[in-house]
This record gives structure tokens, sequence and C-alpha cells, in this order.
């Protein structure tokens, strides 16, 4: 018998400001055609998290965001930093409306990596040459998303 395939994506993740520390959620991108804003918000999934199936958001984008070097940048190295086994993917981050970024890590295999340290489960990467370290923070099965994506003209 083969074994079973997870037929759940892989996981984004949605960076949001908040003091002292920005936060990170896992996320699946639910990509538009239609105004931003007029996405409906769905319940909350499941995506794959390095392997394990983890709750995510749901977050609309626009399809255009994806086309615009103002809103998406590629970004070298993204550290996941989930426990004992942190790794390294390349990647994307997209710029959400209100200033939440979207962090796309590219699929397939990635690069083991040395631990940063960091006192709690991690992700970080840099964009424009500067470092960002967002605190991990599993979402609860009930949160909805409210965030829209910034259309691009």
């Amino acid at each position: 018998m083969a074994p079973l395939r997870s037929t759940e994506p892989p996981c984004a993740y949605v960076l949001r400001r908040a003091d002292p520390t920005p936060v990170v959620m896992p996320a699946i991108p639910l990509v538009h055609l239609d105004e931003p804003g007029h996405g409906r918000a769905l319940s909350p999934r499941t995506c794959t998290r390095e392997g394990e199936s983890t709750p995510a958001l749901v977050v609309p984008v626009h399809a255009s965001l994806f086309e615009s070097p103002e809103t998406l940048m590629e970004v070298g190295s993204i550290v996941l930093d989930f426990g004992a086994h942190p790794v390294t993917r390349p990647g994307h981050v997209l710029t959400l409306e209100g200033g939440d970024l979207l962090v796309l890590p590219s699929p397939g295999d990635a690069t083991p990596t040395t631990s940063w340290d960091m006192p709690e489960p991690s992700i970080t990467f840099r964009l424009g040459g500067i470092p960002t370290t967002a605190r991990y923070l599993p979402p609860t099965r009930d949160l909805a998303v409210e965030s829209t994506a910034k259309r691009v003209p």
C-alpha cells in the first residue's frame, strides 16, 4: 500500500507588526481576481508546516500583487525556526493592505541551518538588507481573516 500524501498546501505566513515584537501566523493565500475587499473571509483551514499539519488563516490576495515589484519582493533566505531543526528556504514577501506582510517560503527541500538562539519559535528574513524576526504565533481554529490585499493600480 502506498503511503498517504498530504493534500494540504504548504504554509505561508502572515507577519503582523505588534509591539514590541512582530508575530507571524500560518496562512493560506486565496488568490482572487475581483476587487480587494470583495473576497469573502473563509473559516480557518490547515496547511503543512515543515511536514506537520497546523491550523492556518485564509488570506485573500489580489492576483495583481504577484506582478508588481512594489509589493512582491524576492528573499534569499527565510529561516524557519520552529524547534529542534531550524531550516532555511528561499522565497518571497508580499505586502498586504495595512502593512501586514505575507511570507511565502518556496516549496521543496529546505536547507538545515543552525538555531539563532531565539527563546521562542520564530521566522527571520532580510528585506532590503534589514533583518526582520517575528515570533511564531499559532492561530486558533476560531480566527477569521479580515486582511485584504493592497491593489496595485
